[in-house]
């Protein structure tokens, strides 16, 4: 018998078409190509990336589609020319690692590297799932002064206190737009804003809190498919910018695994 990996069979949980369930089946996964790494999967965390294209609503989604890429496992095989990695190498301590496949990567980065969040700075953060809450500490490890949170659910808005949060706000206990909440809370803006929502109208909140001359915005959440911003040109003409982001700005193979050691030395919660 060849020593060469096989293909193999599996169970996973497959989108056949938009708005479809999830089915579980059986699938052939084919051997590692040069380069290339299987990883039996062991743990995984479900992302609001997996629910969108699920729904239908995600502008790239491609069906049928085997969803869930926050996970880790154990090297199963490897194909030709990987040196980094042997079977039976476990991709980390896996039922808390697996956050470090998307949710926490990409709030904590949008914050430290994309954000580049200075010290003594004031922050508001819209939306506190895992992605808002990893922004909201990685705000607080950079300095920040101030880290206003924002979230319809009253919970989230004490969970955030764990990670750095200092102000807490419900947009339903307002009745006026939130951007203005916070523009008289912070006597002008907010020097970072960052959106984890992936709505359209909040991304232009975000925008709007953040202060004359300097403010960002950083859009981290994934809006809908065929859905638009909308904002004055007068915001951008006073010095208001806005950004994307996409995975916090982290490399993967060079940072996940220092991400790691931070966790496992209890840097990050």
């Amino acid at each position: 018998m060849s020593d060469l990996p096989q293909t193999i069979v599996c169970k996973a949980a497959v989108v056949m078409a938009p708005g479809q369930p999830f089915e579980i089946m059986e699938i052939n996964v084919a051997p590692p190509k040069r380069g290339e790494v299987r990883v039996r999967i062991l743990y995984a965390c479900p992302c609001h990336t997996d629910e969108i294209t699920q729904r239908g609503v995600d502008p790239t989604g491609k069906y049928p589609c085997i969803l869930g890429h926050e996970s880790c496992g154990e090297v199963e095989s490897i194909g030709e020319g990987v040196i980094t990695c042997k079977p039976g190498d476990k991709v980390i301590p896996l039922w808390e690692m697996c956050l470090l496949g998307c949710g926490v990567p990409t709030g904590m980065g949008a914050a430290m590297n994309t954000g580049k969040v200075e010290k003594g700075s004031t922050v508001a953060v819209y939306g506190l799932g895992c992605v808002g809450l990893a922004c909201v500490e990685g705000a607080h490890l950079c300095g920040a002064k101030e880290i206003i949170c924002v979230d319809i659910n009253d919970h989230k808005l004490e969970v955030a206190k764990k990670f750095g949060g200092t102000k807490f706000i419900n947009p339903k206990k307002f009745d006026k737009p939130i951007q203005e909440v916070i523009i008289d809370m912070t006597d002008g803006g907010v020097d970072y804003a960052f959106e984890c929502t992936g709505s359209t109208k909040v991304m232009r909140s975000a925008l709007e809190s953040t202060c004359k001359g300097w403010g960002l915005a950083v859009i981290v959440g994934i809006g809908e498919a065929g859905k638009e911003i909308s904002t004055r040109p007068y915001n951008f003409i006073v010095g208001r910018q806005l950004k994307g982001s996409v995975f916090g700005g982290w490399r993967s193979r060079e940072d996940i695994p220092k991400l790691a050691q931070k966790v496992i030395n209890g840097e990050i919660k």
